[in-house]
Order: structure tokens, then sequence, then C-alpha cells
């Protein structure tokens, strides 16, 4: 079945192009549109468009940033090589230059922190779909857990990814993992 070696692809590699094989194959085979499988790779989808995004937008930022830096070491150096026969005029373009590209770099930093933000808004909105997600899970594999019990082990499933005390890369890996699993969940509730 062409829809099961998509999951399969998609369990060894995540990829936003593998699950737009594994939603076009499902539909074929008359899945409903509706179906919570369709709705989770919907989901899964849009995550990592976003990751992908933003980690990227993030690199770029933070290049910018280090060429920054490099200009500020280019302004340095220039001032150093220019004629330094008046002592006065040398130091006044050091300090105008050095304030000026030292703000350059304080803003550029900025951009990174604005992108590691847009990374963690997109980790913590995953993690809301995947609560309720691992909710609808739970009570259709373990229906003799009370709500306190059910909560709790979500809770704590999802409490890793919700602290910003993590890395995002661990984070981000740990929420693509969880949708992999609820994927494999779905996917086995539909051959039931």
């Amino acid at each position: 079945m062409a829809a099961e070696q998509s999951l399969l692809a998609f369990l060894k590699e995540p990829a936003p192009d593998t699950l737009w094989q594994l939603r076009g194959e499902l539909l074929a085979s008359s899945v409903d549109p509706n179906a919570p499988i369709m709705t989770l790779i919907t989901a899964c989808y849009n995550y990592l468009n976003n990751i992908i995004a933003g980690t990227s937008a993030r690199a770029y930022s933070n290049l910018a940033s280090l060429l920054d830096v490099g200009a500020v070491g280019g302004v340095a150096l220039q001032n150093l090589l220019t004629d330094t026969e008046n002592d006065k005029s040398f130091w006044q373009r050091l300090l105008t230059g050095g304030v000026s590209e030292s703000l350059m770099v304080a803003a550029s930093r900025q951009y990174v922190k604005a992108d590691e933000t847009a990374v963690n808004a997109t980790i913590r909105a995953a993690a809301w779909f995947l609560f309720e997600e691992w909710w609808q899970l739970s009570l259709l594999t373990q229906p003799d857990l009370s709500h306190g019990q059910r909560r709790d082990h979500i809770d704590k499933l999802l409490a890793p990814a919700l602290d910003n005390n993590f890395k995002f890369a661990p984070r981000a890996l740990l929420v693509g993992r969880l949708f992999q699993t609820a994927l494999l969940g779905r996917w086995l509730q539909l051959q039931l």
C-alpha cells in the first residue's frame, strides 16, 4: 500500500513533502478528509513548515549579526590604518564608528531573538494541539484513566517542550516525535 510506504518514510525521516504524499494517498483511498488522522497530518505539516522557516530565518539573522560584528572590526581597522597625525580626529572617528557599529550589532541580535521567539511560539502552538490529540488517543487506548490522571500524564509528556530553559532544538525534536507517535496511533486506529 502506497500510504503505508509514505507513513514509514515519514516515521524514518519526517518531512513536509512526505506528509503531502501521505495526505494525498489517504484521500485517494477514501479516508474522510475530516478524519482525525487528516487533522493531525495538517497540524504536523504546518508545524514542520513553520519550524523549517523559523530555523532558517534564525540562521540568516545570526549570520547577519556575525557580519555586523565583523563590520565593527573593519571600522576599527580602517581608523587604525587612516592617517593618525591628528590624534583628536583619530579618536573621534574611532569612537563615532565604534558606537554606531555597536548599535548595529545590538540591533541585529534583536532579530535573532525575534526569530527565536517565533520558533518558540511554533513549538508552543504545536504542544497546544498535541495536548488534545494525545487526550483523544488516551481516551481510546486507556479509557479507565481518570481525567486527572490523563491530564497529569499528558502534562508530563509535554512539559519539556514547553520549558524555555531547554534549547529549542531538542524541544522541536520532541514535538516532532510526539507528532510521529500520534500519527502512528491514528494510523493503527484506521487499520482496526
